[in-house]
């Protein structure tokens, strides 16, 4: 999984409004030198998924509407992204050829595991982070046994769920 450019913006748009203004989406666009509509398309993504509000009219433009330190990057992907996995294979509900026919896959087991520690990896970094580079342990002692920013954890899925006939009992988050 890479960063794509849609989370990119993503993190732009963030750290445009991270020091607490209010700015419209042509501004950041400018700013954050990124095509202005693309920048609108993402900015009412983020404001869907809580991160910031979108006023409209006369004074009106962007503002965060979370605490930074409190949402983590997995957040963002998951908020932006539609299918962010390694493999299209662990997509929920995906159809594959190869385990209709021969059962267990141990390659999709594999990619699931390393899957797993990714997002357990973007889900231990907050935005503030990401953005400012400061030391989230010093910011938010004991936050390892916290949720998520959102709430939200990562999908939890047998590693080989798709297939009828396993063996395996192994959980990754998917």
């Amino acid at each position: 999984m890479l960063i794509t450019r849609e989370t990119d913006y993503a993190l732009r748009i963030l750290r445009s409004l991270s020091e607490g203004e209010s700015i419209t989406v042509g501004e950041m666009a400018v700013r954050e030198e990124m095509p202005q509509n693309f920048a609108y398309k993402i900015a009412k993504k983020l404001e869907k998924a809580g991160f910031l509000s979108i006023s409209r009219g006369i004074g009106g433009g962007c503002s965060l509407a979370c605490d930074l330190r409190k949402v983590t990057l997995f957040d963002l992907i998951t908020a932006v992204e539609n299918r962010a996995r390694l493999s299209s294979c662990m997509l929920p509900g995906y159809d594959c050829e190869w385990r209709r026919s021969n059962g267990c896959c141990r390659v999709h087991i594999q990619l699931c595991r390393v899957q797993e520690t990714i997002d357990k990896e973007l889900a231990s970094h907050t935005l503030h982070w990401v953005l400012n580079g400061e030391d989230e342990s010093k910011e938010n002692p004991g936050r390892e046994n916290e949720t998520y920013g959102s709430g939200r954890r990562p999908h939890t899925m047998k590693a080989d769920e798709n297939s009828e006939n396993t063996g395996q009992e192994n959980e990754t988050k998917m």
